[in-house]
């Protein structure tokens, strides 16, 4: 039998309404979550936002599922636009959105302040590199003459570029930035590893 790669679309949106914070899913997703071993409970009520517990809650049920081959406890239905747009588990940052409020804090408390604030989620060379070696480290970087906002934006976007390339990493395990061994996960730069 030929490799299968199996996608699954969950829109966890409509699974308990009723459960507003993640320790509302104790009683709301009872059944599914005794399904799960203690340690993967834990790894599910963890979370601070709900919609990650569910997601993490769907993300066991679902290697379960395709593990054992028993019917999982939900259904993936149809889109439904009158229901809004389908969250997707890998995030995509818009850095002109944020623009303002981090171009204030750069000019407020600086560049390594700003890495520093993100520090607990990257691994210390990737902490270091962003702070002191990104300008330089990036072809083609800046081009001479460029003013401090463009020098604002560059470090912006390849802040959020890590950003998004670790998210993306751990969302595929299902701990998404609460993994214990985050730190120790270094992504490579394009002229060598961090």
């Amino acid at each position: 039998m030929a490799p299968t790669i199996t996608q699954w679309i969950l829109d966890t949106r409509h699974l308990y309404p009723e459960a507003t914070e993640t320790k509302h899913l104790e009683q709301a997703a009872s059944r599914a979550l005794a399904l799960l071993s203690a340690d993967e409970r834990k790894a599910v009520l963890k979370y601070y936002h709900v919609r990650d517990a569910k997601l993490s809650l769907g993300s066991h049920l679902l290697k379960r599922y395709a593990i054992t081959g028993l019917v999982a406890l939900f259904a993936v239905h149809g889109y439904d636009a009158a229901n809004g747009p389908v969250d997707v588990g890998v995030d995509i940052v818009c850095t002109s959105e944020r623009r303002s409020r981090d171009h204030s804090m750069l000019r407020s408390e600086g560049w390594p302040r700003f890495v520093d604030v993100h520090a607990d989620v990257l691994s210390p060379a990737e902490a270091s590199f962003l702070k002191w070696q990104v300008l330089s480290a990036i072809p083609p970087g800046l081009k001479p003459g460029a003013s401090a906002e463009d020098s604002m934006d560059f470090k912006l976007r390849c802040f959020y570029a890590l950003w998004c390339l670790r998210e993306a990493y751990v969302k595929m395990t299902g701990e998404a930035l609460l993994a214990e061994w985050l730190r120790e996960l270094q992504a490579a730069t394009a002229g060598g590893e961090v």
